[in-house]
This record gives structure tokens, C-alpha cells and sequence, in this order.
């Protein structure tokens, strides 16, 4: 069965579009939203922690949010089925897939999924997917699959700056109701390891240091808590 947002995600933060931190000159995240009001397609690729994730559960939660159809596959998960799980997607009014390129080698696979990109394409379903490489690096043996897949948008998601770090640090803070301020958060993504993952593991255990001992998050507070 399809993981269906945002009933079944067991996570703490909400993952919307408006948390959403796009590399600097990235249009991605403006892309998405004009996506999930017109029929289409965007691929996105990147490393790991750059935000893959986070930005097609944001899109299916604003999807089903307006009271529309919309599911949200992890591709590592799809093979734990069968080939046989994809038939019918097109009747989703948006469709997402992580981890895509997990599925490239197999031929089963990749026949269905081109049949299901064609079926999506034809119904007017937002179709999202994410990888670690572009569609043509991808590992895709279909050729055809491959090239459609490229056929619209494809955006690249690099590792942030330090100031986007910062706002992606804000941001989040701000979601679970805790005050970071801008000093604090400029110092922590300076300090944290590199990908967003590892980012947010480190406000994770702010908030739990915050809560347990009544701390605010103050800079001290911060370097006594992650030892830095």
C-alpha cells in the first residue's frame, strides 16, 4: 500500500513547503508549488541530507492537504513488493517517489515505471521523484525511462551555506516552538556537520536538552549541550 501523508509519517516536525530551504539561485521550491496546481513532472538529485526527502513529503502534504489525492513511495520500500504495486497510481491527483534510481537495474521495474509515467502523463498527475544522480547517471538500463524522466524539469539540490544552514535552523526551531536566534543558529551551522541530516540531528538534542533541564538556547547553553 502507498505511505499516505500525513497520517502515517512518524515525524516530529511538519515537512512543508514553507520549511523548505533551497540552495541559494535555486528555483526548486517555486517549481514544486506550480507543480502541484498543473499537470507535469520535476525530477530532483542530490546527495544524501540535501533535502530530497523533505521536499516530496512537503509537496504530498500540500496536496492532500486542499482535500486531493496524492502518495508518497520510498523506492527501497517499493521492492519489498511487487512491480504489480504500481498500476493504478495514475488516479492519484500527485505522485512522489524517493529514492528512484534504487529501482534502475531492474527490468521489471523499470518497464513498469515506464508504462506508469506514461499513464501519469496522460491523466494531468503531478509527478515528483528524487535521486542521487540526474536521470541520464542515474543507472536507468530503459533508455526511454530514462529520457523521460529528463523530459522535465530536473534541479540539482547542493549542500547548503552556512547562511542557509542557519535559516533552515531558524526555521525549524520555530516550527517546534523554540527560539533560536540568529546568532545562535549562524554558530551552530558553522560548527555542525555538513548535511542537513546531521544539521537537524543537532537541534534534535538542543530540544531535548532544552526541555529536560528548562534551558533556553542560549549560545553557552548550546556549546555545553553538543560539546563544542
Amino acid at each position: 500500500m502507498p505511505r499516505q501523508l500525513p497520517l502515517s509519517l512518524p515525524l516530529r516536525d511538519s515537512s512543508t513547503l514553507d520549511s523548505f530551504v533551497a540552495p541559494p539561485g535555486s528555483s526548486v521550491r517555486g517549481a514544486v508549488r506550480q507543480l502541484l496546481d498543473t499537470p507535469g513532472q520535476i525530477y530532483v538529485w542530490g546527495a544524501a541530507g540535501t533535502g530530497r526527502s523533505h521536499l516530496l513529503e512537503a509537496a504530498v502534504r500540500q496536496v492532500l492537504a486542499r482535500g486531493r489525492r496524492a502518495c508518497l513511495f520510498s523506492a527501497p520500500e517499493m521492492l519489498a513488493t511487487d512491480v504489480a504495486l504500481l498500476e493504478g497510481l495514475e488516479q492519484q491527483d500527485c505522485l512522489a517517489i524517493d529514492d528512484i534510481d534504487v529501482l534502475a537495474g531492474r527490468p521489471d521495474w523499470e518497464e513498469g515505471l515506464f508504462h506508469l509515467y506514461n499513464r501519469l502523463m496522460a491523466s494531468g498527475c503531478s509527478f515528483l521523484c528524487s535521486a542521487a544522480a540526474p536521470p541520464a547517471a542515474a543507472g536507468f538500463a530503459l533508455a526511454d525511462l530514462a529520457s523521460r524522466l529528463a523530459a522535465g524539469p530536473v534541479y540539482q539540490l547542493d549542500q547548503l551555506d552556512d547562511g542557509a544552514r542557519a535559516e533552515l535552523l531558524v526555521l525549524r526551531a520555530a516550527s517546534r516552538g523554540l527560539d533560536l536566534g540568529q546568532e545562535v543558529a549562524a554558530f551552530i551551522a558553522l560548527r555542525a556537520p555538513r548535511t542537513n541530516s546531521a544539521l537537524l540531528a543537532c537541534l534534535d538534542q538542543l530540544d531535548r536538552a532544552a526541555w529536560e533541564h528548562k534551558r533556553r538556547l542560549t549560545l553557552p547553553f548550546v556549546k555545553e549541550t553538543l560539546g563544542w
